[in-house]
C-alpha cells in the first residue's frame, strides 16, 4: 500500500520540524567546501521555451545595425 498525499506531507513537515533536511544540506555543503567547491545560495527559476520570430532585415538595415546607426524612418514593421 502506498502512502497518501497527507501522510507524505506530514512526514515532510516532521522532517522540517526536526531540522533533519537542513542538517543534511549543511553537512553536504561542508563536504563540498572541504573538496574545494564553492557553494552559493540561489533561487530556482522555471523557464518556458518559446519560438522567437525570425529577423527579416534587408542588407542595408543589417549594415546599419552593425555600424550602430539605424534610421528610424527606414524601420519596417
Amino acid at each position: 500500500m502506498e502512502p497518501d498525499a497527507k501522510t507524505i506531507w506530514l512526514f515532510r513537515e516532521l522532517l522540517k520540524e526536526k531540522a533533519f533536511i537542513k542538517n543534511k544540506f549543511e553537512r553536504f555543503e561542508r563536504h563540498l567546501e572541504d573538496q574545494g567547491l564553492l557553494t552559493l545560495d540561489g533561487k530556482g527559476m522555471d523557464a518556458n521555451i518559446v519560438e522567437a520570430s525570425r529577423q527579416h532585415n534587408n542588407d542595408k538595415e543589417k549594415e546599419a545595425i552593425k555600424s550602430g546607426f539605424f534610421e528610424v524612418s527606414n524601420y519596417r514593421k
